[in-house]
């Protein structure tokens, strides 16, 4: 129990948690956008996570020496090493600036050529498996800055 000598030194308390508070959603949100991108890129490939490949793509890497049945990972570079995390104060973003991801990610047909692509949502899926982790990271944050330090990470302002 914390006792308080008048409204001004109740007040600087309060002044003092807000930044704190303030510093907490900040380191919150890098964590969580660090997290997020890496589970986004580790999804790239993995032919457990994402919809099979046509066999006429197969056909066509396994002629061009690329591995067959990877998605999303023609050469294993532009699009995995287009994934971009950025925050700004409590926000963070993860995205890509290629336009094609859009069309992976909610799938696509063309008229007409007649073909479609299943989607392949390496955001979503990064997101969704993501989730445990920063709830381990976020919820201690905001309890150890809430009731005093009762939480896993300590921030010092």
């Amino acid at each position: 129990m914390r006792t308080f000598k008048g409204l001004g030194e109740l007040s600087r308390a309060f002044e003092e948690a807000a930044i704190i508070h303030t510093q907490a959603l900040h380191a919150a949100a890098a964590v969580s956008g660090a997290i997020i991108k890496k589970n986004v890129e580790d999804t790239f490939g993995d032919k457990t996570k994402l919809a099979a490949l046509a066999q006429a793509t197969i056909d066509e890497r396994t002629a061009l020496n690329l591995p067959p049945d990877l998605p999303l990972y023609r050469t294993g570079e532009l699009l995995k090493d287009s994934v971009r995390e950025r925050h700004v104060g409590p926000m963070a973003t993860v995205g890509s600036p290629e336009p094609i991801m859009f069309f992976h990610e909610e799938g696509s047909v063309n008229v007409r050529a007649g073909t479609s692509n299943v989607p392949r949502p390496v955001f979503r899926i990064g997101m969704e498996e993501s989730r445990p982790e920063i709830e381990d990271v976020i919820l201690p944050m905001a309890l150890g800055v809430t009731f005093g330090g009762t939480g896993k990470v300590v921030i010092i302002p």
